[in-house]
């Protein structure tokens, strides 16, 4: 991305995740049968994009540039305001409340919780020096961060705006998502998947990837299960059965999939042995 001055987003990414969320809609189809690409829209937003959230009528969108927060109106594809709020914001997730921002802070990392409806930052919860925190999910009651530098998934209540548990997951947990009664971390040195339990705060199960990849730098939860991207070369599509906490395979018995496979996920097998 061209830093200099204010950048584009693509919407791409947003429909993307929007696809994945209405999985369980879906019939299965043929790549051949597949609908034409649709039309893209150009939004102008802060510099250097990084998070993405839909929550309160608005998709939120962090420039780690800036320093900003982005709420764009989804019907007229304006951005509504623009929010001063953490230095470096990365990760971001809307729910219980407020919009939640995760910052990369080389003397203090923060949370910023905004107010949606005034659209001010009504809290800022540090989490220590050196930390980098970058997913962040939300569950009923809770707001979880990752600390990509320490190793911690962090656990926010909303009643308080502060955290009420740490829980060591090692490695360098990124990405976050909730959903199927659990909390999923991709933990990117180990190249892995931990669920953590979000009732007692403990670790439950640690799912492996295929340690041949690298540049896993997507998780989300949807028809019935758990779904994790890879972005390297030929970039990969993994599915975990929630249930079993195994990878399922496609039809050419293989733990991948390609976009258009994800569609067709009835036809899919569960790993055995």
């Amino acid at each position: 991305m061209d830093r200099s001055g204010r950048l584009t987003l693509f919407l791409v990414v947003f429909l993307l995740l929007v696809g994945l969320s209405v999985a369980p809609q879906l019939s299965p189809v043929s790549p051949a049968a597949a609908s034409p690409a649709p039309e893209f829209t150009k939004i102008r937003v802060g510099a250097e994009t990084s998070g993405l959230a839909l929550g309160f009528g608005s998709v939120w969108v962090t420039n780690s540039g800036d320093g900003t927060v982005s709420r764009i109106d989804p019907a007229t594809n304006q951005v509504m305001a623009t929010i001063k709020t953490v230095a470096e914001p990365r990760g971001i997730a809307a729910g219980e409340g407020g919009v939640w921002v995760a910052s990369w802070g080389l003397y203090e990392s923060t949370v910023a919780r905004i107010d949606p409806a005034s659209n001010e930052v009504v809290a800022t919860i540090k989490a220590g020096k050196l930390g980098a925190l970058e997913g962040v999910a939300i569950s009923k009651g809770a707001v979880w961060v990752t600390n990509f530098n320490n190793g911690w998934v962090l656990k926010i209540d909303p009643k308080t705006n502060e955290i009420k548990a740490r829980i060591k997951v090692g490695g360098q947990p990124r990405k976050i998502a909730a959903g199927e009664k659990a909390l999923w971390v991709i933990d990117a040195a180990e190249k892995e998947v931990v669920r953590i339990d979000p009732q007692t705060d403990r670790i439950v199960a640690r799912i492996g990837l295929d340690q041949g990849l690298t540049s896993y730098n997507g998780i989300t939860v949807g028809g019935g299960a758990v779904w994790v991207t890879n972005g390297g070369a030929g970039g990969r599509l993994f599915r975990i059965d929630p249930g079993t906490n195994r990878l399922l395979k496609n039809q050419r018995n293989q733990a991948v999939f390609s976009v258009s496979e994800r569609f067709r996920h009835p036809y899919d097998r569960e790993i055995l042995g």
